[in-house]
């Protein structure tokens, strides 16, 4: 989320003080404006998730050692480093989305309001509605790749051949999916890159003043 935020105001920052209309005065050409802004957001996101991370790691150490208590083998250490590795990878992305957004919506209570929305009615609404479609949230593919796999399951329901003589029998059988890492980062990347397009369209054909 904070690496979201970072991406947001990067560029939204530029759009309310007026500056972007300096940049294209130096860098007419708006589609590399839109790549130097977004990779300068996804860049600066590093620095900030490394130092949590460190942060976080290092203080859970010491108060290992603070108490006497082992802290970790090699492999407990290399499980850390995949899940750091996989956070990263998210917080880069996440700060990516954020710059598109801006592009599309220009100020960062436009984008808020956007991922409120989306999150009220996708992320969480819809999989309580129609728990079958919890594949379309974002949510679960972030976990799938951080996690490395995730399930989701729902109850599938069918008249019960077995009770013919009761209106309306049926006979519900629970369905589990198994959402692998890889697919949630395909689907991240695509959901990025839809939406860097999207940004960059609108950017292109809005007037920046």
């Amino acid at each position: 989320m904070a690496a979201l935020a970072m991406g947001v105001s990067f560029v939204a920052a530029e759009f309310a003080t007026g500056s972007m209309s300096t940049w294209l005065t130096f860098v007419p050409r708006r589609g590399r404006v839109v790549a130097s802004k977004t990779a300068g957001a996804a860049v600066g996101a590093v620095p900030v998730v490394v130092a949590a991370q460190v942060t976080v790691l290092a203080g859970g150490t010491l108060a290992f050692l603070a108490r006497g208590m082992p802290s970790g083998d090699r492999t407990l250490w290399s499980a850390l480093a995949v899940v750091a590795g996989r956070q990263l990878v998210l917080a880069v992305l996440a700060a990516v989305v954020g710059a598109a957004l801006a592009f599309a919506l220009r100020h960062a209570a436009a984008v808020t309001g956007a991922l409120v929305w989306w999150f009220l009615a996708v992320e969480v609404a819809l999989p309580v509605v129609l728990p079958q479609l919890r594949a379309a949230t974002v949510g679960l593919h972030a976990q799938a790749w951080a996690e490395g796999a995730t399930t989701y399951s729902f109850e599938q329901c069918a008249p019960d051949p077995g009770v013919s003589d009761v209106v309306g029998a049926q006979v519900c059988t629970t369905v589990v999916h198994t959402v692998g890492g890889t697919q949630g980062l395909l689907v991240l990347l695509v959901v990025s890159a839809v939406l860097v397009a999207a940004g960059l369209m609108v950017f292109r054909r809005r007037d920046v003043a």
